[in-house]
């Protein structure tokens, strides 16, 4: 058991690293460059190409380590996620073909993969199970495509997605491991490694000031489908290793940070696919933390959400108690957000008012100073031009 752990985490890591080190030469070929622009502030054009390196080098582990009818169904739906997505970030497909898409891919795992949310635990009413019947796999799509595009708008700055996403991931592994989970523990540890492997890559590190290397769209939607794969079959059934209310803690900051930007999008009268500068990295950013200190932070937030969600499977603590916090905080939680926009949208606007009057007192001034020099503002504006040509031609 040990050499199998040790070797499949050395495989995973290895073949991520070989993949993205084969793939960075050919994907500009392909339109694979992520540039900056007004939302994005990273240095050049940077690869992205983690995501298909990470499905690849999955697939390698799988093959090595034997592969279910559930694994093959979830690594030919994630293989579909991950096409799309690399060709969403080569040509910028609409959202409403993506989420049909996602959809797709969701119904692929609960119809044909049978991984379904068959039953919500007792939630409100202690003893009183919430069974869903009819309604499984709808709400088993709603819950994927929910999960897939939770982890894309996490994707902002450098390490952030993927932290957020080992973080749980890990904590699955361990308890698959204390459960003696045959069926999921290897398959977590190969993406556990082959996300510790793109981290390398990703992260900010004091020998590598910024990341080399991007996930992109390809890697957050196949990482999304595959984190709500985990959650869902290890909560369902006789042999579940979590309490199904525990999945809200392991997706603890995706799911409080999805909805805070849906509420406030949908309040504006924007579209919730409409991207924006206002997630909850960007208020640490404002916080005056670095891109680092901010994706640590949040790294953190979300390790206790999963060591409170881990504890359900040694401490018995009721589901609607669970619930009922993970509502409480999540409320709390929104407030904060929201109160933290507000007081942000203050400043910005007092800030322009006053720089406005400020360049307004600065134009009434030369305009007076011109008239009385019977200067036109048109040659001033001609001569200022010709002065700093002058300035670059010495230069």
């Amino acid at each position: 058991m040990a050499i199998s752990a040790i070797f499949t985490l050395i495989l995973a890591l290895g073949s991520t690293a070989l993949c993205i080190a084969l793939l960075k030469p050919v994907a500009a070929r392909f339109g694979l460059l992520d540039h900056p622009d007004h939302r994005k502030n990273h240095d050049g054009a940077i690869p992205q190409i983690g995501g298909i390196a990470i499905w690849i080098a999955f697939a390698i582990c799988l093959l090595f380590i034997g592969v279910t009818v559930k694994l093959a169904v979830l690594l030919l739906s994630g293989g579909l996620l991950m096409v799309i997505g690399a060709v969403d970030d080569a040509k910028d497909l609409p959202p409403q073909f993506r989420l049909v898409l996602h959809i797709g891919a969701a119904l692929i795992v609960s119809v044909f993969g049978g991984v379904v949310v068959q039953t919500l635990g007792d939630l409100v009413i202690p003893g009183f199970d919430i069974d869903l019947g009819l309604l499984a796999i709808p709400f088993t799509v709603f819950a994927v495509v929910a999960m897939i595009n939770a982890t894309n708008m996490s994707d902002g700055l450098d390490g952030l997605c993927g932290l957020q996403l080992i973080i749980p991931l890990v904590g699955l592994a361990v308890l698959s491991g204390l459960s003696n989970d045959q069926e999921h523990f290897l398959p977590l540890l190969a993406i556990c490694g082959c996300l510790l492997g793109f981290l390398f890559f990703n992260l900010r590190t004091p020998w590598s000031g910024r990341a080399t290397v991007f996930l992109g769209d390809a890697g957050s939607n196949f990482l999304g489908l595959l984190l709500a794969w985990f959650l869902i079959d290890m909560s369902q059934g006789e042999n579940a290793v979590l309490q199904p209310v525990a999945v809200l803690w392991f997706a603890l900051l995706l799911i409080y940070d999805t909805l805070e930007v849906v509420a406030r999008r949908m309040i504006r009268g924007k579209s919730p696919f409409s991207a924006d500068r206002e997630h909850l990295h960007h208020v640490f950013l404002l916080a005056r933390f670095t891109p680092t200190e901010t994706v640590f932070t949040m790294g953190g937030i979300t390790l206790v959400g999963v060591l409170i969600g881990m504890s359900t499977a040694f401490i018995s603590i009721p589901d609607s108690v669970l619930f009922a916090a993970f509502i409480l905080f999540g409320v709390l939680f929104l407030r904060w957000i929201f109160h933290t926009w507000s007081v942000m949208r203050f400043l910005y606007r007092s800030i322009c008012r006053r720089s406005g009057e400020r360049r307004s007192r600065q134009t009434e001034f030369w305009d007076g100073e011109d008239r009385r020099a019977g200067v036109d503002r048109r040659d001033r504006a001609t001569a200022v031009r010709r002065e700093s040509d002058r300035r670059v031609d010495e230069t």
